[in-house]
């Protein structure tokens, strides 16, 4: 089982990426747990039967302590403690991942055809359904293939009259066995191969979807950068905009105050060309005027049912000043 996570090739990680690598080390490190955890209880439960420990809590029978006390099945319990007699410590932990149920079927295979199928993960990614299957055929196999050791040694043990017949039969026995021997290693080599064919097609299209969906991700960043691109413009201009209408302002204003500095000088040149009370007079009309003009100013700026008082305030004033001058 492959063990080791690809790592990131950016400099940036992110938070899923870390949640990703912390969730994967946790199922590692319970994955070793576990495997420990099988081994300790089938040597508990063992030790627990061939003690007779049980009886230091009252049970007379394993069977009623495994299921009184423990919450398991007697059938499960004399599982664990099989599966474990006939593999051993070491095989049994290096084969935790595999699960009680599977390692019970196994342990039933030769040791010799067992080890071998371990070796090469023979077994990783079946089902119960079919390691069972695989297990039967490698019984009857093997059965078969006891049947004609047993033939031969019988045979090679028994005097023969005619050699050339008695080295015949014994060549074909060798045959059969090899033969046999050759279908078990075949089948378990050919489901082996129609398994991993199995996982390189997973592989190939989990990178079909990975590929499709770096293509989605790189149009919506595309996509991203064109609508940022387009946002800073649309900001640009419209900066641009205020700026050229603040600079026109500033004209205006420069423009006026210019010919207000006009006006000023032409007044003060009437002035100094009146009587005294003709330059007074002129003052206070210029005054009332610039006034006004405030005033309608500052009215324009105010909402319309307050203009409209304001309005009706001058209306009023203007007839009272029409009327003390046609007096």
């Amino acid at each position: 089982m492959e063990k080791e996570i690809i790592t990131t090739t950016t400099n940036e990680v992110s938070e899923t990426y870390r949640t990703a690598v912390q969730t994967h080390q946790r199922i590692l490190a319970n994955g070793e747990i576990c495997a420990q955890s099988l081994l300790e209880i089938c040597k508990d439960l063992k030790k627990m039967r061939d003690e007779k420990l049980y009886e230091e809590f009252g049970y007379a029978a394993f069977d009623e302590y495994t299921e009184k006390a423990v919450g398991i099945k007697p059938r499960q319990a004399y599982t664990y403690i099989s599966t474990y007699e006939r593999l051993g410590a070491t095989v049994l932990q290096s084969n935790a991942s595999l699960g009680i149920t599977k390692l019970d079927l196994i342990a039933q295979i030769n040791p010799v055809e067992r080890t071998k199928m371990l070796a090469e993960n023979t077994f990783d990614g079946m089902s119960v359904s079919e390691v069972k299957a695989l297990v039967q055929k490698a019984k009857d196999q093997g059965e078969q293939i006891s049947l004609l050791q047993e033939e031969l040694a019988k045979a090679q043990a028994e005097p023969q009259d005619d050699a050339p017949e008695y080295d015949a039969e014994k060549d074909e026995m060798r045959d059969r066995i090899a033969a046999l021997e050759k279908q078990l290693t075949d089948s378990a080599a050919e489901h082996k191969a129609a398994l991993e064919k199995a996982k390189r097609e997973a592989v190939e299209q989990a990178k079909k979807e990975t590929g499709a969906d770096a293509q989605t991700q790189k149009r919506i960043d595309e996509a991203v950068k064109k609508a940022k691109k387009e946002a800073l413009k649309e900001a640009q201009e419209k900066v641009q905009a205020e700026a050229e209408k603040k600079d026109s302002k500033i004209k205006d204003l420069e423009a006026a105050l210019s010919a207000a500095g006009a006006e000023h000088e032409k007044l003060e040149k009437q002035l100094s060309l009146a009587d005294g009370t003709s330059a007074k007079a002129m003052v206070y009309i210029q005054s009332i005027q610039d006034n006004f003009n405030a005033l309608f100013e500052v009215m324009e700026e105010m909402p319309d049912e307050q203009k409209n008082k304001f309005t009706g305030a001058c209306m009023k004033l203007l007839n009272a000043m029409r009327a003390q001058v046609e007096r």
